[in-house]
């Protein structure tokens, strides 16, 4: 490998790593589990939407 193609690849590696700082969540958000019911809101946008015509 030259000298020219190992800092091409490290600009690309650099560059790879940056923008997936980037889209990376800041924090995940909470699972929602919307077969136990236990948010009802879930449930019923689930509900409706399954018997919708």
């Amino acid at each position: 490998m030259t000298t020219s193609e190992a800092k091409r690849n490290a600009r690309v590696a650099t560059t790879l790593n940056t923008m997936l700082a980037q889209e990376a969540p800041v924090a995940t958000a909470p699972l929602v589990d919307i077969l136990s019911g236990s948010d009802s809101e879930a449930v019923n946008f689930t509900s409706a939407w399954e018997t919708e015509d």
